[in-house]
């Protein structure tokens, strides 16, 4: 029968250190000067006790990295890509006008470039550009008549 025994037993065995290069990671050889792997050879309740610790570590990571860090991180870069959008937008409307195209149809060719989800009709950019829409949006944003006493 063979018997697998941490590091830390063996080298205590020998009399000898055991070299760092038989350590998978700098983190194994620091929890071992810690009496993690020590630990092993002694009582069932510090065993329990080590072990209990680094699964609530383990799922406490876990949880951090789905549950947290990773929504944060999608939304970030989703922001990150809508604000290259406008930009990208902005880039083709003055490109195309520097070529020498009328003012109308570099906006245009912004408006083929906006994302289909925010997109407006070539009807609604047409009202908009010619004046047509603009009544209805100042409306909308003048403050209400106060009321009569």
């Amino acid at each position: 029968m063979i018997v697998l025994e941490p590091f830390s037993l063996y080298a205590e065995s020998k009399k000898r250190p055991v070299p760092t290069h038989l350590m998978r990671s700098r983190g194994i050889a620091e929890w071992d000067n810690h009496g993690g792997l020590g630990a092993l050879g002694g009582p069932p309740e510090e065993i329990g006790h080590k072990v209990a610790a680094a699964l609530v570590g383990t799922f406490l990571g876990i949880l951090l990295c789905y549950g947290l860090l990773g929504p944060m991180a999608s939304k970030m870069g989703k922001v990150a890509d809508e604000k290259g959008h406008f930009y990208h937008v902005v880039r083709v409307a003055v490109i195309s006008f520097l070529k020498g195209t009328s003012p109308l149809v570099a906006i245009e060719f912004a408006r083929r470039a906006v994302p289909g989800h925010v997109r407006p009709s070539f009807q609604e950019l047409e009202n908009s550009c010619k004046g047509k829409g603009a009544p209805a949006a100042e409306a909308a944003e003048a403050p209400a008549a106060p009321a009569a006493a």
